[in-house]
């Protein structure tokens, strides 16, 4: 069933028709749309998803029926698809933020502004993607079967945004949907943390909407101003114990674009080439990045410099290589953050969103730097990264004692030392042997390859690409489950046709006849695993395989390995037996 949106001119005096609370309220939240428990009650967050709200807003300290509830429209869409708001694509009518809303969507908008404009709220909290879409300028938008939609609530959640100008420049909080929450539970803790550290804290006037200016920020330095403060680090760091964040930003794992530090009150971003129109071009002279770098190298080098970095395994590989410093971290954001909340995200991001004051999602800014411009936001962005990073370390060290962590964050440590030496050694490579192996593998390959190609008619032999039919799952899927009439076999997440190898021994088990054929298809590809894993492996310019070994890669504290910063190496979880 469709319902005929319900929305109201903007001046009439029912704007607050289907919204529910005080319309002096404080605090106004906004939903998408009604779902099947709204249009039967004519009102806002009424069935499980409102239940699972109150909950949030009463585990926050936030008083439901002290906020305004309203939606972006007021009316259920067919089936729960927000889609037949929208036009499709193809459609040319005109675009909002990047979407074609139709007549109904556009008038709840206006009832929308008008609510705002007469309610004048301290806070706006958005749920989900909609009303982010609708109050701010910072959804993502992608096109899905044939209409453009929304994105990016599970970036912006948390962050302290204002609502664009013609929605009155509000206070903005962007929040997970509650009915999102009852489908993946993970979220809940978090957006009550949202909720409770934005809103609350901002509500009870403990902290402002806007970040407060703290910090001195250098991120175009002169020679003489990173000298300068370079220079004054290592007389600090000589006369006591200095603590500094450090980030680098690389550019196609070759070279070190630039480096940044932050101690509590300055950030520095030293930047040693940029192109601009396709160009190279240096930001110092030559005698200028050299006392640079030999300042970078004395700093780095001290014994008393206590480092603050975010996989920061990855920054000392190139650090180390590049200018052979290898200074190891004394307090890694992500492997403190890995050690208190085991399986939650570790991203710089998600760790900001959590113990930083104050939060706007920023880790998209240096997608314009593509080696052709936008260096300048690169530069910025470093500077970010490196404060929040500092930043978040502060929390993380007062939480960890107050978790009784201190002496396992220190185990941690020595573990990332062990890691650290082992990538810097790495292994001898008899290259010999491996291209004996590699003749051998091969030859396999190619006999695979003609019992397989001779099996099948010829009309089914290769692709339209002109592939060999058992290189491509997706033809391999067309001859056994439509040509052959075999029940296909469904991804277990995905829940669509695969032809893995799990779907493999599902296979076997139902066709027995199919076991030749399966068998062979399990080899061949086992064949181009091998060589992808390990005979076609990059190595360092030395001739030795070195890998990254994360200390903090999984929940259960297992390392996991995987090709280093410079993409050599592989991932070492998954060796073959000598005869496999």
């Amino acid at each position: 069933m469709t319902t005929t949106p319900m929305t109201t001119s903007p001046h009439s005096p029912d704007i607050f028709a289907f919204t529910s609370g005080p319309r002096d309220a404080r605090v106004m939240i906004v939903g998408e749309a009604w779902g099947r428990e709204e249009e039967s009650a004519l009102r806002p967050f009424a069935g499980a998803a409102g239940y699972e709200l109150s909950q949030l807003l009463k585990a926050a300290n936030i008083d439901r029926d002290k906020c305004l509830l309203t939606n972006v429209i007021s009316a259920r869409p067919q089936s729960n698809d927000f889609t037949h708001f929208l036009h499709p694509t193809v459609d040319k009518s005109p675009e909002l933020r990047g979407l074609r809303p139709r007549d109904a969507l556009r008038a709840g908008l206006e009832t929308l502004r008008a609510q705002i404009e007469a309610v004048r709220p301290d806070l706006i909290i958005g749920c989900g993607n909609i009303p982010l879409w609708a109050l701010t300028d910072r959804a993502s938008v992608s096109t899905v079967g044939g209409y453009r939609l929304p994105g990016g609530i599970t970036k912006w959640r948390g962050s302290q945004l204002v609502t664009t100008s013609e929605m009155g420049s509000r206070p903005f909080l962007p929040i997970i949907h509650p009915a999102a929450i009852l489908r993946e539970y993970s979220w809940k803790h978090v957006t009550v943390h949202d909720l409770a550290t934005r809103a609350h804290r901002y509500l009870s006037r403990t902290v402002a909407w806007e970040r407060a200016r703290r910090t001195t920020s250098y991120w175009n330095p002169t020679f003489h101003e990173a000298e300068a403060k370079l220079i004054q680090w290592i007389k600090d760091v000589e006369a006591s114990t200095l603590v500094l964040s450090v980030d680098i930003e690389t550019w196609r794992k070759k070279d070190i674009v630039c480096i940044g530090f932050a101690d509590a009150q300055i950030e520095l971003c030293i930047a040693f080439f940029f192109f601009k129109d396709g160009v190279y071009r240096e930001v110092y002279t030559l005698e200028q990045e050299t006392r640079l770098v030999k300042l970078i190298r004395q700093l780095l080098s001290s014994p008393k410099l206590e480092i603050v970095g975010q996989n920061y395994i990855y920054d000392y590989q190139f650090i180390g290589r590049k200018w052979n410093v290898y200074a190891p971290v004394t307090y890694d954001t992500m492997l403190m953050h890995h050690l208190c909340w085991p399986g939650t995200p570790k991203g710089l991001d998600y760790l900001a969103s959590l113990y930083s004051d104050h939060y706007v999602y920023w880790k998209d800014e240096s997608q314009d730097w593509d080696g052709s411009g936008g260096h300048e936001q690169l530069w910025k962005y470093n500077c970010k990264d490196v404060r929040e990073t500092y930043d978040i370390h502060l929390e993380l060290r007062n939480l960890l004692p107050t978790l009784n962590l201190t002496s396992q964050y220190a185990f941690q440590q020595e573990q990332w030392k062990l890691a650290a030496s082992m990538m810097r050694r790495g292994l001898a490579i008899d290259k010999n042997r491996r291209d004996i192996i590699r003749k051998e593998v091969t030859a396999a390959a190619y006999e695979l390859e003609a019992w397989l190609s001779a099996i099948m008619p010829e009309d089914l032999r290769f692709t339209k690409a002109g592939g060999h039919w058992f290189t491509s799952p997706i033809h391999s899927m067309y001859i056994f489950y439509t040509v052959l009439g075999l029940q296909p076999i469904l991804h277990k997440k995905t829940k669509k046709p695969t032809f893995n190898y799990e779907a493999f021994d599902t296979l076997r088990k139902r066709h027995s006849w199919l076991s030749p054929v399966l068998l062979r298809l399990e080899e061949y590809r086992s064949i181009g695993v091998y060589n992808s894993h390990f005979l076609d492996i990059s190595l360092s310019p030395d001739g030795r395989l070195r890998c990254n070994f994360n200390v903090g890669g999984t929940e259960t504290f297992r390392w996991s390995s995987s090709a280093n910063a410079f993409g050599e190496g592989t991932n070492f979880q998954n060796i073959p037996k000598g005869d496999e």
